[in-house]
Protein backbone atom coordinates (compact mmCIF):
# COMPACT_ATOMS: atom_id res chain seq x y z
CA UNK A 1 0.00 0.00 0.00
CA UNK A 2 1.01 3.18 -0.80
CA UNK A 3 2.47 5.31 1.90
CA UNK A 4 0.11 8.85 3.05
CA UNK A 5 1.36 11.51 1.02
CA UNK A 6 1.07 15.03 2.64
CA UNK A 7 -1.95 17.79 2.68
CA UNK A 8 -2.06 20.91 2.46
CA UNK A 9 -5.64 21.35 1.92
CA UNK A 10 -8.75 23.53 1.78
CA UNK A 11 -12.51 22.31 2.53
CA UNK A 12 -15.23 23.69 0.49
CA UNK A 13 -17.70 24.04 2.87
CA UNK A 14 -20.87 25.36 3.28
CA UNK A 15 -21.87 24.02 -0.32
CA UNK A 16 -23.38 20.22 0.12
CA UNK A 17 -24.02 20.57 3.82
CA UNK A 18 -24.84 23.97 5.09
CA UNK A 19 -23.98 26.43 7.70
CA UNK A 20 -25.46 29.84 8.16
CA UNK A 21 -21.71 31.76 9.24
CA UNK A 22 -20.37 31.02 5.82
CA UNK A 23 -23.19 31.85 3.31
CA UNK A 24 -25.80 33.91 5.67
CA UNK A 25 -28.06 34.75 2.40
CA UNK A 26 -28.93 30.92 1.46
CA UNK A 27 -30.70 30.91 5.29
CA UNK A 28 -32.50 34.32 4.97
CA UNK A 29 -35.46 33.32 3.72
CA UNK A 30 -38.63 35.47 2.35
CA UNK A 31 -42.33 34.80 1.47
CA UNK A 32 -41.23 34.77 -1.84
CA UNK A 33 -38.51 32.09 -1.69
CA UNK A 34 -40.88 29.23 0.45
CA UNK A 35 -43.67 30.49 -2.62
CA UNK A 36 -41.20 29.41 -4.85
CA UNK A 37 -40.09 32.80 -6.46
CA UNK A 38 -36.28 33.02 -5.94
CA UNK A 39 -35.34 36.62 -6.25
CA UNK A 40 -31.44 37.64 -6.16
CA UNK A 41 -30.81 39.75 -3.67
CA UNK A 42 -27.77 39.59 -2.95
CA UNK A 43 -24.15 40.92 -4.79
CA UNK A 44 -23.82 38.31 -7.78
CA UNK A 45 -27.05 35.77 -6.46
CA UNK A 46 -28.30 35.20 -3.83
CA UNK A 47 -26.14 32.10 -3.18
CA UNK A 48 -23.39 34.18 -3.64
CA UNK A 49 -20.80 32.39 -5.78
CA UNK A 50 -17.94 35.43 -4.97
CA UNK A 51 -14.98 34.95 -2.64
CA UNK A 52 -15.59 37.92 -0.19
CA UNK A 53 -12.79 39.36 -1.74
CA UNK A 54 -13.86 38.97 -5.41
CA UNK A 55 -17.05 40.94 -5.07
CA UNK A 56 -18.69 44.49 -5.51
CA UNK A 57 -18.97 45.51 -2.38
CA UNK A 58 -20.49 48.43 -2.98
CA UNK A 59 -23.74 47.07 -5.17
CA UNK A 60 -26.55 45.47 -3.69
CA UNK A 61 -29.27 43.86 -5.63
CA UNK A 62 -32.29 44.86 -4.39
CA UNK A 63 -35.16 45.75 -6.77
CA UNK A 64 -38.38 46.08 -7.27
CA UNK A 65 -39.32 43.09 -7.18
CA UNK A 66 -37.95 42.05 -4.18
CA UNK A 67 -39.57 45.48 -2.09
CA UNK A 68 -42.68 43.33 -1.46
CA UNK A 69 -40.79 40.42 0.04
CA UNK A 70 -40.94 40.04 3.83
CA UNK A 71 -38.09 37.97 5.78
CA UNK A 72 -39.49 34.75 7.83
CA UNK A 73 -40.13 35.34 10.94
CA UNK A 74 -37.20 32.61 12.28
CA UNK A 75 -34.52 32.09 9.62
CA UNK A 76 -32.98 28.37 9.71
CA UNK A 77 -30.12 27.53 11.33
CA UNK A 78 -29.20 24.63 9.86
CA UNK A 79 -29.58 22.15 7.16
CA UNK A 80 -32.62 20.55 8.59
CA UNK A 81 -34.63 23.78 9.63
CA UNK A 82 -33.48 25.09 6.08
CA UNK A 83 -35.20 22.27 3.63
CA UNK A 84 -37.80 22.08 6.22
CA UNK A 85 -38.50 25.32 5.28
CA UNK A 86 -40.53 24.93 1.71
CA UNK A 87 -43.48 23.22 1.72
CA UNK A 88 -42.47 20.47 -1.01
CA UNK A 89 -38.76 18.71 -1.13
CA UNK A 90 -39.26 19.74 -5.10
CA UNK A 91 -39.07 23.25 -4.09
CA UNK A 92 -36.31 22.75 -1.58
CA UNK A 93 -34.43 20.75 -4.27
CA UNK A 94 -35.37 24.29 -6.82
CA UNK A 95 -33.74 26.49 -4.32
CA UNK A 96 -30.85 25.00 -3.44
CA UNK A 97 -30.08 23.81 -6.90
CA UNK A 98 -29.03 27.21 -7.72
CA UNK A 99 -26.71 27.67 -4.65
CA UNK A 100 -25.27 24.22 -5.62
CA UNK A 101 -24.46 25.17 -9.30
CA UNK A 102 -23.07 28.17 -8.17
CA UNK A 103 -21.05 28.30 -4.74
CA UNK A 104 -18.13 26.09 -6.04
CA UNK A 105 -17.09 26.92 -9.92
CA UNK A 106 -14.36 25.41 -12.09
CA UNK A 107 -12.54 29.15 -11.26
CA UNK A 108 -12.72 28.73 -7.34
CA UNK A 109 -11.01 25.20 -8.14
CA UNK A 110 -7.84 26.87 -10.16
CA UNK A 111 -7.80 29.51 -8.18
CA UNK A 112 -7.09 26.52 -5.18
CA UNK A 113 -4.66 24.62 -7.45
CA UNK A 114 -2.90 28.02 -8.31
CA UNK A 115 -2.24 28.91 -4.68
CA UNK A 116 -0.40 25.60 -4.46
CA UNK A 117 -3.11 23.06 -2.40
CA UNK A 118 -2.76 19.70 -2.93
CA UNK A 119 -6.12 18.25 -1.77
CA UNK A 120 -9.81 19.40 -1.18
CA UNK A 121 -11.77 18.27 1.61
CA UNK A 122 -16.12 17.99 0.16
CA UNK A 123 -18.12 17.72 3.15
CA UNK A 124 -21.38 16.17 2.25
CA UNK A 125 -24.21 14.56 4.08
CA UNK A 126 -24.99 11.24 4.79
CA UNK A 127 -28.01 11.40 2.62
CA UNK A 128 -26.05 11.95 -0.52
CA UNK A 129 -26.52 8.56 -1.91
CA UNK A 130 -30.71 8.64 -1.53
CA UNK A 131 -30.91 7.26 2.41
CA UNK A 132 -33.80 9.53 3.37
CA UNK A 133 -36.02 7.93 5.83
CA UNK A 134 -39.85 8.84 5.85
CA UNK A 135 -40.43 12.16 8.23
CA UNK A 136 -36.76 13.51 7.32
CA UNK A 137 -36.26 16.75 5.48
CA UNK A 138 -33.05 15.94 3.64
CA UNK A 139 -33.23 16.85 -0.72
CA UNK A 140 -31.14 14.63 -2.82
CA UNK A 141 -29.74 15.30 -6.13
CA UNK A 142 -26.17 16.87 -5.17
CA UNK A 143 -23.92 13.95 -5.90
CA UNK A 144 -23.98 15.15 -9.57
CA UNK A 145 -22.04 18.28 -8.45
CA UNK A 146 -19.71 16.54 -6.17
CA UNK A 147 -18.98 14.54 -9.23
CA UNK A 148 -18.36 17.78 -11.36
CA UNK A 149 -16.07 19.28 -8.83
CA UNK A 150 -14.23 15.82 -8.71
CA UNK A 151 -13.86 16.48 -12.22
CA UNK A 152 -12.35 19.98 -12.48
CA UNK A 153 -10.20 18.73 -9.74
CA UNK A 154 -8.89 16.19 -11.95
CA UNK A 155 -8.43 19.37 -14.51
CA UNK A 156 -6.24 21.29 -12.59
CA UNK A 157 -4.47 18.20 -10.36
CA UNK A 158 -5.86 18.61 -7.08
CA UNK A 159 -6.81 15.23 -5.03
CA UNK A 160 -10.23 14.93 -3.41
CA UNK A 161 -11.36 13.89 0.26
CA UNK A 162 -14.93 13.25 0.39
CA UNK A 163 -16.07 14.03 4.12
CA UNK A 164 -19.17 12.05 5.43
CA UNK A 165 -20.26 15.20 7.28
CA UNK A 166 -23.40 14.63 9.28
CA UNK A 167 -25.11 11.63 10.62
CA UNK A 168 -28.90 10.21 11.36
CA UNK A 169 -29.59 12.12 14.80
CA UNK A 170 -26.72 14.09 14.66
CA UNK A 171 -22.82 13.18 15.77
CA UNK A 172 -21.83 16.24 17.98
CA UNK A 173 -25.49 18.48 17.90
CA UNK A 174 -23.63 21.14 15.70
CA UNK A 175 -25.37 22.96 12.79
CA UNK A 176 -22.42 21.25 10.81
CA UNK A 177 -24.10 17.93 11.49
CA UNK A 178 -27.02 18.88 9.31
CA UNK A 179 -28.97 19.35 12.77
CA UNK A 180 -28.69 21.54 15.76
CA UNK A 181 -29.30 20.55 18.94
CA UNK A 182 -30.04 22.06 21.94
CA UNK A 183 -26.69 20.16 23.80
CA UNK A 184 -23.90 19.24 22.11
CA UNK A 185 -24.13 15.23 22.41
CA UNK A 186 -23.56 12.52 19.67
CA UNK A 187 -25.94 10.34 22.30
CA UNK A 188 -28.88 10.39 19.83
CA UNK A 189 -26.15 8.65 17.09
CA UNK A 190 -23.91 6.36 19.26
CA UNK A 191 -26.63 5.26 21.38
CA UNK A 192 -28.84 3.98 18.13
CA UNK A 193 -27.76 1.13 17.22
CA UNK A 194 -29.48 1.17 13.81
CA UNK A 195 -28.08 4.59 12.98
CA UNK A 196 -25.14 4.06 13.51
CA UNK A 197 -25.77 1.10 10.90
CA UNK A 198 -26.99 3.57 8.55
CA UNK A 199 -23.76 5.36 8.98
CA UNK A 200 -21.84 2.45 7.50
CA UNK A 201 -24.13 1.86 4.67
CA UNK A 202 -23.58 5.71 3.53
CA UNK A 203 -19.81 5.19 3.73
CA UNK A 204 -20.19 1.92 1.89
CA UNK A 205 -22.18 3.81 -0.51
CA UNK A 206 -19.97 6.76 -1.26
CA UNK A 207 -16.88 4.26 -1.64
CA UNK A 208 -19.06 2.17 -4.10
CA UNK A 209 -20.01 4.92 -6.08
CA UNK A 210 -16.86 6.60 -6.41
CA UNK A 211 -14.97 2.98 -7.97
CA UNK A 212 -17.85 2.81 -9.97
CA UNK A 213 -18.07 5.75 -11.82
CA UNK A 214 -14.06 5.98 -11.98
CA UNK A 215 -13.27 9.07 -9.50
CA UNK A 216 -11.04 7.03 -7.30
CA UNK A 217 -7.93 8.77 -9.20
CA UNK A 218 -8.78 11.72 -7.68
CA UNK A 219 -10.91 10.98 -4.84
CA UNK A 220 -7.66 10.14 -2.69
CA UNK A 221 -9.29 9.88 0.90
CA UNK A 222 -12.86 9.79 2.89
CA UNK A 223 -13.49 10.79 5.98
CA UNK A 224 -15.49 8.39 7.96
CA UNK A 225 -17.78 11.04 9.36
CA UNK A 226 -16.78 14.13 10.85
CA UNK A 227 -16.06 15.63 14.68
CA UNK A 228 -17.88 13.03 16.79
CA UNK A 229 -18.73 14.37 20.24
CA UNK A 230 -16.61 13.31 22.85
CA UNK A 231 -19.60 11.63 24.65
CA UNK A 232 -20.14 8.77 22.48
CA UNK A 233 -19.15 5.58 24.02
CA UNK A 234 -15.28 4.64 22.87
CA UNK A 235 -16.20 1.43 22.01
CA UNK A 236 -18.95 2.15 19.87
CA UNK A 237 -16.67 4.26 18.49
CA UNK A 238 -13.85 2.10 17.37
CA UNK A 239 -16.21 -0.76 16.53
CA UNK A 240 -17.66 1.93 14.04
CA UNK A 241 -14.44 2.98 12.39
CA UNK A 242 -13.30 -0.47 12.08
CA UNK A 243 -16.54 -1.67 9.99
CA UNK A 244 -16.41 2.06 8.07
CA UNK A 245 -12.84 1.14 7.26
CA UNK A 246 -13.57 -2.71 5.63
CA UNK A 247 -16.78 -1.13 3.61
CA UNK A 248 -13.80 1.24 2.10
CA UNK A 249 -11.22 -1.17 1.63
CA UNK A 250 -13.29 -3.47 0.03
CA UNK A 251 -14.16 -0.86 -3.51
CA UNK A 252 -10.91 1.11 -2.37
CA UNK A 253 -8.03 -0.54 -1.15
CA UNK A 254 -5.72 2.28 -1.71
CA UNK A 255 -7.56 5.19 -0.45
CA UNK A 256 -6.60 7.25 2.56
CA UNK A 257 -9.14 6.64 5.47
CA UNK A 258 -9.48 9.06 7.86
CA UNK A 259 -11.06 9.03 11.23
CA UNK A 260 -12.06 11.83 13.76
CA UNK A 261 -10.79 12.19 16.92
CA UNK A 262 -13.38 12.23 18.87
CA UNK A 263 -11.97 15.52 20.84
CA UNK A 264 -10.05 13.41 22.47
CA UNK A 265 -7.08 11.91 20.74
CA UNK A 266 -5.39 9.79 23.35
CA UNK A 267 -7.99 7.99 23.31
CA UNK A 268 -6.78 6.41 20.30
CA UNK A 269 -2.97 5.25 21.15
CA UNK A 270 -3.11 1.86 20.54
CA UNK A 271 -5.30 1.65 17.66
CA UNK A 272 -4.89 0.56 13.76
CA UNK A 273 -1.27 -0.40 14.55
CA UNK A 274 -0.92 -2.76 11.99
CA UNK A 275 1.67 -1.03 9.90
CA UNK A 276 0.68 -3.53 6.50
CA UNK A 277 -3.06 -2.61 7.33
CA UNK A 278 -3.27 0.42 8.55
CA UNK A 279 -0.53 2.39 7.08
CA UNK A 280 -2.74 4.35 5.36
CA UNK A 281 -4.79 5.99 7.79
CA UNK A 282 -5.24 9.10 9.72
CA UNK A 283 -6.32 10.63 12.88
CA UNK A 284 -8.28 14.02 12.16
CA UNK A 285 -7.65 16.64 15.20
CA UNK A 286 -9.32 20.56 14.72
CA UNK A 287 -7.88 23.05 16.36
CA UNK A 288 -9.38 26.52 17.03
CA UNK A 289 -8.86 29.61 19.32
CA UNK A 290 -11.82 31.44 18.49
CA UNK A 291 -14.85 29.43 20.69
CA UNK A 292 -13.38 30.17 24.14
CA UNK A 293 -13.38 33.89 25.43
CA UNK A 294 -9.86 33.48 27.36
CA UNK A 295 -7.99 32.41 24.07
CA UNK A 296 -10.33 35.48 21.94
CA UNK A 297 -8.76 38.27 24.42
CA UNK A 298 -5.12 36.88 23.68
CA UNK A 299 -2.38 39.25 22.60
CA UNK A 300 -1.29 39.32 18.83
CA UNK A 301 1.81 37.55 20.22
CA UNK A 302 0.00 35.46 22.72
CA UNK A 303 -2.25 34.18 19.73
CA UNK A 304 1.04 33.11 17.99
CA UNK A 305 2.93 31.97 21.37
CA UNK A 306 -0.01 30.25 22.29
CA UNK A 307 -0.31 28.18 19.14
CA UNK A 308 3.60 26.72 19.13
CA UNK A 309 3.43 26.81 22.99
CA UNK A 310 2.76 23.95 25.16
CA UNK A 311 -0.88 23.36 24.63
CA UNK A 312 -1.13 22.40 21.25
CA UNK A 313 2.35 20.36 21.66
CA UNK A 314 0.94 18.43 24.17
CA UNK A 315 -2.30 17.54 21.69
CA UNK A 316 -0.11 16.79 19.21
CA UNK A 317 1.89 14.63 21.27
CA UNK A 318 -0.82 12.57 22.61
CA UNK A 319 -1.55 10.41 19.54
CA UNK A 320 -0.68 8.21 18.31
CA UNK A 321 1.86 5.92 19.74
CA UNK A 322 2.14 2.29 20.59
CA UNK A 323 3.79 0.05 23.21
CA UNK A 324 7.17 0.42 21.19
CA UNK A 325 6.70 3.85 20.04
CA UNK A 326 4.95 6.01 17.55
CA UNK A 327 2.41 4.30 16.13
CA UNK A 328 3.39 2.77 12.39
CA UNK A 329 -0.36 2.82 11.65
CA UNK A 330 -2.50 5.57 12.62
CA UNK A 331 -1.14 8.81 11.46
CA UNK A 332 -2.48 12.40 12.32
CA UNK A 333 -3.76 15.31 10.45
CA UNK A 334 -4.75 18.16 11.22
CA UNK A 335 -8.37 18.43 9.48
CA UNK A 336 -9.58 22.25 10.34
CA UNK A 337 -8.24 25.45 11.28
CA UNK A 338 -8.28 28.40 10.27
CA UNK A 339 -6.76 31.96 10.72
CA UNK A 340 -9.82 33.81 13.14
CA UNK A 341 -8.93 34.77 16.79
CA UNK A 342 -11.15 37.02 17.93
CA UNK A 343 -14.68 36.86 16.97
CA UNK A 344 -17.39 33.52 18.16
CA UNK A 345 -19.04 32.83 14.90
CA UNK A 346 -21.87 31.19 16.37
CA UNK A 347 -22.69 34.82 18.54
CA UNK A 348 -21.97 37.07 15.61
CA UNK A 349 -24.14 35.27 13.03
CA UNK A 350 -27.26 36.30 15.00
CA UNK A 351 -26.36 39.95 14.84
CA UNK A 352 -25.66 39.26 10.65
CA UNK A 353 -29.18 37.94 10.75
CA UNK A 354 -30.81 40.51 12.41
CA UNK A 355 -29.13 43.34 9.87
CA UNK A 356 -29.92 41.44 6.61
CA UNK A 357 -33.21 41.12 8.09
CA UNK A 358 -33.81 45.05 8.70
CA UNK A 359 -31.64 46.08 5.57
CA UNK A 360 -31.12 43.17 3.43
CA UNK A 361 -27.38 44.08 4.01
CA UNK A 362 -25.23 41.58 6.14
CA UNK A 363 -23.19 43.98 8.58
CA UNK A 364 -19.58 44.86 7.57
CA UNK A 365 -20.30 43.33 3.78
CA UNK A 366 -17.90 45.85 2.87
CA UNK A 367 -15.34 45.11 5.63
CA UNK A 368 -11.70 46.16 4.51
CA UNK A 369 -9.00 44.62 6.33
CA UNK A 370 -6.41 46.85 7.94
CA UNK A 371 -2.44 46.27 6.89
CA UNK A 372 -1.67 45.71 10.66
CA UNK A 373 -4.14 42.86 10.77
CA UNK A 374 -3.14 41.33 7.48
CA UNK A 375 0.25 41.40 9.30
CA UNK A 376 -1.03 39.42 12.17
CA UNK A 377 -2.99 37.64 9.94
CA UNK A 378 0.33 36.46 8.30
CA UNK A 379 2.02 35.61 11.36
CA UNK A 380 -0.87 33.32 13.01
CA UNK A 381 -1.08 31.33 9.69
CA UNK A 382 2.63 30.97 8.71
CA UNK A 383 2.63 30.02 12.60
CA UNK A 384 0.18 27.22 11.93
CA UNK A 385 1.47 26.23 9.10
CA UNK A 386 4.90 25.28 10.81
CA UNK A 387 2.98 23.44 14.11
CA UNK A 388 0.66 21.68 11.13
CA UNK A 389 3.20 20.50 9.58
CA UNK A 390 4.89 18.36 12.46
CA UNK A 391 7.61 20.09 14.38
CA UNK A 392 9.18 16.69 14.11
CA UNK A 393 9.26 14.38 10.39
CA UNK A 394 6.08 12.50 9.88
CA UNK A 395 4.46 13.70 13.16
CA UNK A 396 1.47 14.68 11.14
CA UNK A 397 1.00 14.59 7.62
CA UNK A 398 -0.31 18.20 7.07
CA UNK A 399 -3.58 20.53 6.84
CA UNK A 400 -6.89 21.29 5.77
CA UNK A 401 -7.75 24.80 6.05
CA UNK A 402 -11.66 26.18 6.61
CA UNK A 403 -12.82 27.25 4.77
CA UNK A 404 -12.42 28.15 0.76
CA UNK A 405 -14.76 31.42 0.97
CA UNK A 406 -17.73 32.99 2.73
CA UNK A 407 -20.02 35.29 1.81
CA UNK A 408 -19.44 38.99 2.45
CA UNK A 409 -16.79 40.51 5.05
CA UNK A 410 -17.70 39.92 8.60
CA UNK A 411 -16.09 36.18 8.74
CA UNK A 412 -13.58 37.10 6.02
CA UNK A 413 -10.89 35.26 7.79
CA UNK A 414 -12.32 32.08 7.26
CA UNK A 415 -11.55 32.94 3.51
CA UNK A 416 -8.76 31.28 2.45
CA UNK A 417 -9.19 32.81 -1.63
CA UNK A 418 -9.61 36.08 -0.15
CA UNK A 419 -6.38 35.62 2.05
CA UNK A 420 -4.38 34.61 -0.90
CA UNK A 421 -5.69 37.48 -2.79
CA UNK A 422 -4.48 39.73 -0.32
CA UNK A 423 -1.18 38.22 0.95
CA UNK A 424 -2.28 37.30 4.75
CA UNK A 425 -2.43 33.54 3.33
CA UNK A 426 0.82 32.72 1.48
CA UNK A 427 0.82 30.45 -1.47
CA UNK A 428 1.77 27.04 -0.66
CA UNK A 429 4.82 24.85 -1.86
CA UNK A 430 4.29 21.55 -1.21
CA UNK A 431 7.90 20.05 -1.34
CA UNK A 432 9.43 23.14 0.81
CA UNK A 433 8.29 22.78 4.80
CA UNK A 434 7.06 25.73 6.22
CA UNK A 435 10.23 26.06 8.34
CA UNK A 436 12.12 26.68 5.59
CA UNK A 437 10.22 28.94 4.41
CA UNK A 438 9.06 31.08 7.65
CA UNK A 439 11.51 30.12 10.01
CA UNK A 440 10.99 28.47 13.39
CA UNK A 441 7.84 29.46 15.75
CA UNK A 442 10.03 31.75 17.67
CA UNK A 443 11.23 33.34 14.63
CA UNK A 444 7.65 34.23 14.15
CA UNK A 445 7.00 35.17 18.00
CA UNK A 446 9.28 37.73 17.91
CA UNK A 447 8.42 38.99 14.64
CA UNK A 448 4.60 39.81 15.81
CA UNK A 449 3.98 43.59 16.71
CA UNK A 450 1.64 43.24 20.00
CA UNK A 451 -0.71 46.01 18.73
CA UNK A 452 -3.99 45.42 20.45
CA UNK A 453 -5.42 47.51 17.65
CA UNK A 454 -6.20 44.49 15.82
CA UNK A 455 -8.15 42.75 18.36
CA UNK A 456 -11.42 43.07 18.08
CA UNK A 457 -12.69 40.42 20.64
CA UNK A 458 -16.69 39.49 20.15
CA UNK A 459 -18.84 39.21 21.94
CA UNK A 460 -17.20 42.11 24.11
CA UNK A 461 -16.48 40.59 27.62
CA UNK A 462 -18.56 43.61 28.96
CA UNK A 463 -21.81 41.90 27.47
CA UNK A 464 -20.69 38.63 28.71
CA UNK A 465 -22.28 37.08 32.21
CA UNK A 466 -19.67 36.15 34.72
CA UNK A 467 -19.86 32.51 34.33
CA UNK A 468 -18.37 32.95 30.95
CA UNK A 469 -15.48 35.20 31.56
CA UNK A 470 -12.57 33.04 32.15
CA UNK A 471 -9.44 33.46 34.19
CA UNK A 472 -6.38 34.93 32.18
CA UNK A 473 -4.12 32.39 33.57
CA UNK A 474 -1.97 30.20 30.96
CA UNK A 475 0.44 27.76 32.04
CA UNK A 476 2.91 28.73 29.76
CA UNK A 477 5.20 31.35 30.08
CA UNK A 478 5.79 32.56 26.59
CA UNK A 479 2.06 32.95 26.65
CA UNK A 480 1.82 34.69 29.78
CA UNK A 481 4.60 37.50 29.28
CA UNK A 482 3.09 38.35 25.37
CA UNK A 483 6.95 36.70 24.60
CA UNK A 484 8.83 38.62 26.80
CA UNK A 485 10.60 35.57 28.18
CA UNK A 486 11.19 34.27 24.97
CA UNK A 487 13.17 37.91 23.98
CA UNK A 488 14.76 37.53 27.59
CA UNK A 489 16.01 33.79 26.74
CA UNK A 490 16.53 35.31 23.33
CA UNK A 491 19.14 37.86 24.43
CA UNK A 492 20.50 35.66 27.32
CA UNK A 493 21.35 33.09 24.19
CA UNK A 494 22.63 35.53 22.13
CA UNK A 495 25.13 36.34 24.75
CA UNK A 496 25.72 33.18 25.86
CA UNK A 497 26.49 31.96 22.32
CA UNK A 498 28.56 35.25 21.57
CA UNK A 499 30.43 34.25 24.62
CA UNK A 500 31.40 30.64 23.67
CA UNK A 501 32.19 32.32 20.30
CA UNK A 502 34.76 34.60 21.82
CA UNK A 503 36.03 31.68 24.35
CA UNK A 504 36.93 29.24 21.13
CA UNK A 505 38.52 31.63 19.15
CA UNK A 506 40.74 32.88 22.50
CA UNK A 507 41.21 29.17 22.58
CA UNK A 508 42.07 28.61 18.96
CA UNK A 509 44.47 31.51 19.20
CA UNK A 510 46.23 30.20 22.52
CA UNK A 511 46.61 26.98 20.45
CA UNK A 512 48.09 28.53 17.42
CA UNK A 513 50.38 31.01 19.00
CA UNK A 514 51.65 27.89 21.14
CA UNK A 515 52.35 25.82 18.50
CA UNK A 516 54.03 28.80 16.81
CA UNK A 517 56.21 28.78 19.70
CA UNK A 518 57.00 25.03 20.11
CA UNK A 519 57.94 24.93 16.48
CA UNK A 520 60.09 27.99 16.80
CA UNK A 521 62.14 26.41 19.55
CA UNK A 522 62.21 23.49 17.48
CA UNK A 523 63.84 25.17 14.83
CA UNK A 524 66.16 26.34 17.31
CA UNK A 525 67.52 23.54 18.51
CA UNK A 526 67.97 21.74 14.88
CA UNK A 527 69.83 24.49 13.49
CA UNK A 528 74.01 23.52 13.05
CA UNK A 529 76.41 25.63 15.29
CA UNK A 530 78.78 27.19 12.91
CA UNK A 531 82.70 26.14 13.59
CA UNK A 532 85.14 27.89 14.88
CA UNK A 533 86.89 30.18 12.16
CA UNK A 534 89.42 32.86 11.56
CA UNK A 535 87.82 35.78 9.84
CA UNK A 536 90.08 38.87 8.09
CA UNK A 537 88.71 41.99 7.43
CA UNK A 538 89.80 42.77 3.73
CA UNK A 539 89.22 46.82 2.31
CA UNK A 540 88.51 46.89 -1.15
CA UNK A 541 89.65 50.56 -2.08
CA UNK A 542 87.21 52.77 -4.19
CA UNK A 543 86.62 52.46 -7.59
CA UNK A 544 89.17 55.13 -9.85
CA UNK A 545 86.77 57.42 -11.45
CA UNK A 546 86.28 57.54 -15.25
CA UNK A 547 88.56 60.26 -17.18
Amino acid sequence: MPPVEPFRGVSLGGWLVFESFLTPYLFTLTDCDVNGNFYDVAIGNRQGNATSSGINRNVVKIGNETKNCMPLEAYPVDTWTLTSSFPSKDMARAYLKRHWDTWVTEDDIAKISGAGLTHVKIPMGHWIRGDIREGEPWVDGDWQYFARAVGWCRKYGLKVVADIHTAPGSQNGFDNSGQLLTQRTARHWSTHQERVARSIKAVEDVALAVKDEGMDDVVGGIEILNEVYSDANITTVKDFYDKSFDAIRRYLPNTTVVASDNFDSGQFNGFWTDPHKYSNTLLDTHLYTVFSEKLRAMSPKQHVAFVCGKHYNIEMMKCCWNDDGRSKGLGRIIGEWTASYDMDVAAMINVVFDEISRTGIAPRFDREISPQEKRMLRNYVEAQMVVYEGKVAGETNGWFYWNFKVQGGVFAEWDLLRGVDEGWFPKVDAFIPARERFGDCEDIILRTKDDLSVIHEYPDPKDLPDELIEERYFDDDIVSSHGLSLERHRRAHQIRCALVILSVVMLAFAVVRGNHRLRHRKQRKEYDALPDAEFEVVKTPPPTPSP
